[in-house]
């Protein structure tokens, strides 16, 4: 999820910022408790991946005013200790004031200056999602 902020601009002159989510002592992933998170989830089975977005930013963050429909972005695939797809949207909000709480079990939502993220505080996982959409000639992307 991205929005203007303050920063450096991209080709097309804005500023960007992503929306990470902390997790909390009561996120199902002991792993990731504390780590800041993209908003992700799996998709259920039969769902549309536009949809699994939908429902992914309504059950952790809500409906904020002037958030626009998530667009597609990239085809991410990694091969690890397991195999993941990444389907990877983007939204984008009217306004650079909307206010972003989170839900359980995150305790946070907050905007991070694409060129000056935390790398320490973000799961590795979705550190390496965030560097392939910034490096759009990674080997992990489809």
């Amino acid at each position: 999820m991205v929005k203007r902020t303050e920063g450096q601009p991209n080709e097309e002159g804005e500023r960007q910022s992503i929306l990470l989510l902390r997790a909390g002592d009561r996120h199902p992933l002991s792993f990731r408790r504390g780590k800041l998170l993209l908003p992700a989830a799996i998709l259920s089975y039969g769902e549309q991946p536009r949809a699994g977005a939908r429902r992914i930013l309504e059950e952790q963050i809500g409906n904020p005013e002037g958030l626009r429909d998530p667009e597609f972005l990239r085809l991410l695939s990694y091969l690890g200790a397991h195999w993941d797809i990444v389907i990877l949207f983007q939204a984008r909000f009217d306004r650079a004031d909307t206010q972003i709480q989170s839900k359980e079990p995150f305790t946070q939502a907050a905007f991070y200056d694409l060129n000056a993220l935390p790398r320490g505080e973000i799961a590795e996982d979705h550190l390496e999602v965030i560097d392939s959409m910034l490096n759009p000639s990674d080997d992990a992307a489809v």
